[in-house]
């Protein structure tokens, strides 16, 4: 998931933003030391990848994010 390229609604703060995935908000965190997805659908990290390193959370290639259904990957909260 390119974090980067995800449409931004909300800026919230310096680093972080609420942004939109098909039918999912999602908050996006891009700092120099990592960036992270945290979906308020069900409240699962979606990816979390520090700086230099590839991405530490697993998500399925036939995740929804059609908010009608559970996401399939990513660690529930």
């Amino acid at each position: 998931m390119d974090l980067r390229q995800l449409p931004t609604s909300t800026v919230l703060s310096e680093h972080i933003s609420l942004c939109r995935l098909d039918g999912v908000d999602i908050i996006r965190i891009l700092h120099p030391e990592c960036q992270a997805a945290i979906s308020l659908f069900g409240g699962h990290l979606l990816s979390f990848q520090p700086q230099g390193h590839k991405d530490l959370i697993w998500m399925s290639e036939a995740a929804d994010f059609s908010g009608k259904s559970p996401i399939r990957g990513g660690i529930p909260v």
